[in-house]
This record gives structure tokens, sequence and C-alpha cells, in this order.
């Protein structure tokens, strides 16, 4: 019989206030619904759903129109990561990103926030406030 024993390990948070990194590892250690996302807006820990399916044509369109104009060394995607902004208390991921490669050659479950050069965010009557005023 073999007994194994995890060893607790430190969790890896962005620099910041001891509010912030609170915050940052207590939203990296919840166990989120599927379809949900968590995130840090305006120094609060909020829960939203996905995108829904009728925005994909539109992020696609955003990332082929934008791939061409690209800075060196960025990509375009919209895959779900939380970018973190330890300054403004915040950390979330947007639904189209264009940020700078080198930010990605990381193990840490969130990316500098700096690293972004474009954000796009699909709004809809529910989401529009925070998406244009909560996120800024």
């Amino acid at each position: 019989m073999t007994v194994m024993l995890e060893r607790p390990t430190a969790m890896d948070v962005p620099s910041g206030t001891a509010r912030f990194q609170k915050l940052c590892r207590t939203l990296l250690s919840m166990e989120v619904p599927d379809g949900y996302r968590a995130e840090i807006v305006g120094g609060n820990i909020v829960m939203s759903p996905w995108s829904k399916g009728y925005y994909l044509p539109v992020m696609q369109s955003l990332r082929a129109q934008s791939g061409p104009h690209l800075p060196p060394g960025h990509t375009v995607d919209h895959a779900p990561f939380l970018f973190a902004f330890p300054g403004a208390e915040r950390a979330y991921g947007p639904d189209v990103f264009v940020a700078d490669m080198a930010a990605f050659r990381t193990r840490k479950r969130y990316i500098d926030g700096d690293a972004l050069s474009f954000v796009a965010e699909p709004t809809s009557d529910s989401t529009r406030e925070v998406d244009w005023n909560d996120r800024v």
C-alpha cells in the first residue's frame, strides 16, 4: 500500500494590495459552475455566464479583421484567460483580446494586464453597464 500526501503549495497571485491578493486567492480557488466565469470587477468577485453562441461570428470577425494589423509579437484570440490589473484591483477575461505573446510564457493562472493592446466585449442589455463602465 502506498500513501500519497499532497503538500500545500502557495497560490501564485498577482502583486498588489493585500485586499487584491486576497480577492485573487479566493477567485483562483473557486469552483465556478459550468458555463460561468469568475472575475474581479470593481473590487468585487463577479460571476457571469460565458458568451452566448450568437456572439461567435462577431468575435471571429474581430479576430479576422485584427489579424493583419497586429503589432509584432502579438496575438489575437478569444480564449478564456484571466488578465490581472493589480493597481486597479481588477482581473477579468475579455471576450476578444490582442496581447503580447511574451506574457503567455508563464505557468501562472493569470496574465499581466499590461500585455493587452486591444480588447472587445460584445454586450447585451444585461451586461452593457458592467462591460462599458466597470471594466475600464
